[in-house]
Order: C-alpha cells, then sequence, then structure tokens
C-alpha cells in the first residue's frame, strides 16, 4: 500500500480506481460454470489494469483497456480448472479480439500489449506455440497489429 501510495496516486492513479480491481478478483471465486457475469469481471479486470498502466506510459487510459480485456479473458482461461468455463472464456476472448481496434498500436504500448498479443495468439490458436508464437510477437513489436 505504500508503494501505491508513493507511486501511483501521485501519477493521478486512485484509490477508487485500485478498489474496483477487488470485485473483478472475487468474481473468480463464482462457483462453476462461469457465465457472463464472470467474463465480465475478468474484462473489466483487464481494463482497469491496462488503461492504468496506458496513463502510466503517457498515453490515454482509453487505448489500452481493450488489450487488458483479451489479455485478462485469456489469463482466466489459462488458470481455470473447470473445461465449460475455460472454453466459454475462449469464447469471450475470441469476441474481444474480434473487437479490438483495427489501428496499429502506438508504440509506447507495444510493450504493454504485447501481452495481450500473446494472448490473441494462443486464443485464436488453441494454446497451440511455438516459433508461429514468437513470429507473432514480434510482428506486433514491429508493426503494432494484433493477431486476428
Amino acid at each position: 500500500m505504500q508503494a501505491v501510495a508513493s507511486k501511483l496516486i501521485p501519477r493521478g492513479i486512485s484509490g477508487r480506481e485500485l478498489s474496483a480491481l477487488e470485485d473483478c478478483w472475487l468474481a473468480l471465486l463464482s462457483p462453476f460454470l462461469w457465465s457472463d457475469v464472470v467474463s465480465g469481471a475478468l474484462q473489466k479486470r483487464g481494463e482497469i489494469l491496462f488503461g492504468i498502466a496506458a496513463r502510466l506510459l503517457g498515453r490515454r487510459a482509453e487505448e489500452g483497456e481493450p488489450f487488458g480485456a483479451v489479455w485478462s479473458l485469456v489469463d482466466g482461461a489459462r488458470l481455470c480448472t473447470d473445461r465449460q468455463s475455460r472454453e466459454f472464456l475462449i469464447e469471450c476472448a475470441k469476441a474481444a479480439i474480434a473487437g479490438l481496434p483495427r489501428l496499429r498500436v502506438p508504440g509506447e504500448l507495444r510493450p504493454l500489449t504485447m501481452i495481450a498479443a500473446f494472448a490473441a495468439y494462443d486464443a485464436l490458436n488453441d494454446g497451440r506455440g511455438g516459433w508461429r508464437r514468437v513470429v507473432s510477437a514480434l510482428r506486433h513489436s514491429m508493426f503494432g497489429v494484433m493477431p486476428r
């Protein structure tokens, strides 16, 4: 909490924003089968985290938020032990990927959105990685395009 107070609050990140993350994390304690409530909480978790990070990188929160939603849905699916809930989250992630802006990601955001690029690749390719996953990430890093 001291680090938050000393590093984030002076940079315009409010305690209210950070406290909203609690509800997002609590949704993960919901019993299976997960539904829109959990996927919505996961999306919000990513939006908050990537929105804050975008602001810390000198950009607008809205520029990072949709990428955070993708990352968070895939992250939730990776950690989910229930097959049906995991598949549901991957389908939600695919819908979020389809809704990503078609514009190139600004260079300042690429270190952040690289995480979302890996997540998007994994969701679209059933977690099969290998060298194509790395190529996809390099493509994102160099050109700012997301896997589709």
